[in-house]
This record gives C-alpha cells, sequence and structure tokens, in this order.
C-alpha cells in the first residue's frame, strides 16, 4: 500500500510499480479506509480478486498517511500489510498543492492567505481538512509516528 504524500510522486510510483508482471493493478485509489469504510473489508478485497497467484496487490491512496483515522483502521484489517511512504520536500510540496487547487477551481485565496487561513479552514471542514491542508500535509514526522 503505498500511502505518500499528496503531490509526492504516489501516481508515479503506482503506474511503474504496475508495470511488473508481478503486481496485479486495480484503482489506484480505492478509498475504502477513508470514504467506503462502510462498503465493508470484502468489497475491498473485492478489488484484489482477479489477481494470479503469483502476484502481489496493492493500492494508493494519499489520504490514508494524512488522516489520522485511518492507519489504525488499515492497522485493524490489514496487520501484515506492507506500507510504502513517498514523500516530496514539504514546501515544493505545499506550493504544487496549492496550483493544484486553485487550477481546480477548489482556491481562490493568494498562495500567502491561503496558508495563513489554513488552520481555521482545515478544523472547520473536512473537505478543507483534505484539500486545503497545503503546510499540514507536509507534517511528515506526525504522520509517520502515527503509520508507525
Amino acid at each position: 500500500m503505498i500511502i505518500g504524500a499528496k503531490r509526492s510522486g504516489t501516481s508515479t510510483l503506482f503506474s511503474l510499480l504496475s508495470e511488473h508482471p508481478q503486481v496485479f493493478r486495480d484503482d489506484k485509489e480505492i478509498h475504502y479506509f477513508d470514504f467506503n469504510l462502510d462498503k465493508g473489508i470484502d468489497w475491498y478485497r473485492a478489488h484484489f480478486l482477479a489477481a494470479q497467484p503469483d502476484q502481489i496487490t496493492g493500492e494508493a491512496t494519499q489520504t490514508y498517511l494524512f488522516d489520522p483515522a485511518i492507519p489504525p483502521r488499515i492497522a485493524a484489517d490489514l496487520p501484515e500489510v506492507k506500507l510504502v511512504a513517498i514523500l516530496r520536500d514539504p514546501v515544493e510540496r505545499a506550493f504544487s498543492e496549492y496550483r493544484y487547487a486553485v487550477a481546480r477551481g477548489l482556491e481562490d485565496l493568494p498562495f500567502e492567505r491561503a496558508i495563513a487561513a489554513e488552520a481555521k479552514r482545515t478544523a472547520e471542514s473536512y473537505g478543507d481538512f483534505l484539500a486545503k491542508s497545503y503546510v499540514g500535509r507536509g507534517m511528515y514526522q506526525q504522520q509517520l509516528e502515527r503509520v508507525l
């Protein structure tokens, strides 16, 4: 399971690994442990049923590293899972995420104001917590400690 930071290369890593014949590829981001938990673990495991016996399976969902509620869920349902955390320079990552949000129409503040408003915005809205945590997503030590 690739749990890397948003805008850190998780898509590229997932794509490259998926080219290997012993890696089974389904959806990159299944979002079971954040948005689809109510569908049950059998729903999640069904994504990998077509894998051959000699193939490894996996996914890459970047919220799994950032959302503090998710690591305990993964540990409970997949205690033997192997995790790959991919990170990026936190300043470059924050600005890349900001530009991504602007391009998608999710952000209308200048970068400096968006950073200044982050704590208030992300505390008030889970959507903003996921989409506008420019600095928060770069706090890798906290995130990795939760995962460990």
